[in-house]
């Protein structure tokens, strides 16, 4: 739901010219419509696993890519820390 506001808010504040949305998931493609409705002209790229394409995002966005399913499997085990660096 975070992820749909997000995206909703930004293209339609122009806080964004465009959105990489990475899912394969159709729960998203409500909030696509509404950020494609208010925020003309702005692009949104739905990026999915291979042969896992959502068609309700699909039909929302401006293109719909696929992406190795092996590589997105691996990137959602990863852990990732936040660590503050000093200079």
């Amino acid at each position: 739901m975070r992820l749909a506001a997000h995206l909703v808010g930004d293209l339609c504040t122009e806080a964004c010219e465009a959105a990489l949305v990475v899912s394969s998931n159709s729960d998203l493609a409500a909030a696509i419509g509404e950020a494609r409705y208010y925020a003309r002209g702005r692009t949104i790229v739905a990026a999915h696993p291979d042969g896992v394409p959502s068609g309700a995002c699909t039909d929302v966005v401006d293109e719909a890519i696929p992406i190795d399913a092996g590589m997105y499997r691996n990137a959602a085990r990863l852990d990732v820390t936040r660590t503050k660096y000093r200079e």
